[in-house]
């Protein structure tokens, strides 16, 4: 093995077992060629440089973490390599190598001290007006992260190795996921289509789709109606729902998905979709979110750490023609049901789908 690469204090501690255990002779000459091998993933990148396939025009700044800047010396390696990264600028900030507070366990030791650091760096990185900041320890990026969250900032933290996935090293091909909060066969698929992400060189683009539930089942409300079908279809997906630990109980009524999807549109604006969509689905088949209630989904938007009056700003305003885009392009689509997966121009309809769908993307070249 040419190289360890540890992250955050670990690699400081393994860089010095070499003079740590000096005096073991069991163990003296193995600890110095451990040592001698840390190296940080920057340092390791330079010097293997690859040629981005489009630029990333972003403004940018370095958080210099105590591990590395005062444990290992390195400071110019991560800025290098961000350099190199076409249409980035770097904008040096105040104090860039003053601790963020999180330090291990000291956060949760001294947490006075560890916020007014965090607020003291949150400061200093709000100042230079970038849209990242780019930082090499993931508890330096918890708590920056935080802090930023609290202050309803839109600056995105990543790790140096993230940030050229978001536009320059990978230019990732996208499939449209057309789903519905009020689907349980939606849920279902959510989780697969997170998945997806992570097994191919994708974006899932998560489209909202409202179904005419009584055109297609029939008046279900009705006393006479025939629900044998649709008691069929829950009882097939509460039996997939207990293999995968989730929670779906059939409504009581039928509900209109538009305010959730107005949700669900606004937390995609702020890069919060996921956590926003993770609630509504988990509490709304638990029966215990009601999805046409303003005040409850403003409620969910605030859990996620966004403003709920611009959120019903945005409800009252912009949200319907947004949705109405959306169902305009599902019938450019020609969706006629959710959940459904379109993989170029191709639909895939039905959670129990997702296996022909990777099996598309496996052949378009798409696996990781």
């Amino acid at each position: 093995m040419q190289s360890y690469l540890p992250r955050s204090g670990c690699s400081v501690a393994i860089s010095e077992y070499g003079d740590l255990l000096k005096d073991e002779p069991e163990f003296a000459d193995d600890a110095r060629v451990v040592s001698s091998k840390v190296r940080d993933l920057s340092s390791l990148l330079l010097d293997a440089p690859v040629n981005p396939k489009r630029e990333f025009q972003c403004c940018i700044t370095y958080h210099d973490a105590c591990h590395l800047a005062h444990g290992l010396g390195v400071r110019e390696a991560p800025r290098k390599l961000l350099a190199s990264i076409p249409g980035v600028t770097i904008i040096e900030m105040p104090e860039s190598d003053l601790c963020c507070g999180s330090a291990g366990s000291y956060n949760l030791t001294e947490p006075a001290m560890a916020r007014e650091l965090a607020r003291r760096k949150a400061d200093n990185i709000v100042a230079t007006g970038a849209d990242y900041i780019v930082l090499a320890n993931p508890g330096c990026e918890f708590q920056i992260a935080a802090e930023l969250r609290r202050r309803r900032s839109k600056i995105k933290s990543r790790a140096p190795c993230r940030l050229p996935r978001d536009g320059v090293a990978v230019k990732l091909h996208e499939i449209k996921f057309y789903f519905a909060y009020t689907s349980p066969f939606s849920y279902l698929a959510m989780q697969p289509a997170y998945d997806l992400e992570q097994s191919h060189d994708l974006r899932v683009r998560f489209i909202p789709y409202g179904v005419n539930i009584r055109k297609v089942y029939g008046p279900l409300d009705r006393e006479d109606a025939d629900r044998r079908k649709v008691r069929y279809l829950y009882i097939d997906a509460r039996r997939i729902a207990k293999e995968r630990g989730l929670v779906i109980y059939p409504p009581k009524k039928i509900y209109s998905a538009r305010l959730a999807f107005y949700g669900g549109l606004f937390a995609a604006k702020n890069q919060q979709f996921r956590p926003y969509s993770d609630r509504v689905f988990d509490r709304f088949w638990k029966q215990e979110l009601d999805v046409e209630s303003r005040d409850s989904i403003s409620a969910l938007v605030a859990e996620v750490g966004l403003d709920p009056a611009e959120f019903l700003r945005y409800a009252d305003t912009d949200a319907r023609a947004d949705l109405d885009a959306c169902f305009a392009e599902a019938d450019r689509d020609k969706i006629f049901g959710v959940p459904t997966f379109v993989v170029d121009g191709e639909p895939f309809w039905g959670e129990d789908r997702i296996e022909w769908v990777i099996r598309k993307l496996d052949a378009m070249g798409l696996r990781r």
